[in-house]
């Protein structure tokens, strides 16, 4: 039971870790509560966890390492809470590990999501994520292909200036040379 916080109406940052909670109750005076943790405790039901929807600041919550067995309506719920939810930790629950395409699907149902369990998503994995949504493994695949090429072509191609400058400088070795050997041929 989370009691004793009505005082701290401008509270931000609150950490809860380790210490036996098994409900969510007593947070929703809180308008100004951006990042929650609430990792290690004795959650074992998403619907332990309801009173959070009622906390619209809320941007970085931990709920890792608890006892949540679910693995049906987990997407679903989180994609309920919050639009502006940018970091979620929910690694360490026994029900992940039965919920399929878990991190794939996270991602795609929350746009704004920056850090999922103890990984950033960037713009690449975002990108395969929505391929995968679209048309599955072999449209993820391609998408990590093209994404490599064009990794490939950014990292091997040469800025315009640059190939002027080479050329010139080609030009004026192959000038050099020839000028050379043509020296090379009236010395003998």
């Amino acid at each position: 039971r989370i009691e004793n916080l009505f005082g701290n109406l401008k509270l931000r940052h609150l950490n809860l870790e380790c210490n036996g909670i098994a409900r969510v109750e007593g947070l929703s005076h809180l308008c100004e509560l951006e990042q929650l943790n609430l990792s290690r405790n004795r959650i074992e039901h998403l619907e332990d966890l309801e009173p959070l929807r009622e906390v619209r600041a809320l941007s970085n919550v931990d709920v890792s390492h608890n006892q949540i067995v679910a693995s049906e309506g987990v997407i679903e719920f989180w994609t309920s809470m919050h639009s502006q939810m940018q970091l979620l930790r929910y690694h360490g629950n026994p029900g992940v590990r039965h919920i399929k395409d878990y991190r794939k699907r996270m991602i795609n149902a929350l746009p704004r999501l920056g850090f999922l369990d103890e990984r950033p998503i960037n713009n690449n994995e975002r990108r395969t994520c929505a391929a995968w949504a679209k048309g599955g493994m072999e449209a993820m695949h391609q998408a990590k292909r093209e994404i490599f090429a064009q990794r490939h072509r950014q990292e091997h191609q040469v800025d315009p200036e640059r190939r002027e400058l080479l050329s010139q400088r080609r030009k004026l070795a192959l000038a050099r040379i020839d000028r050379e050997a043509k020296e090379q041929e009236e010395l003998e």
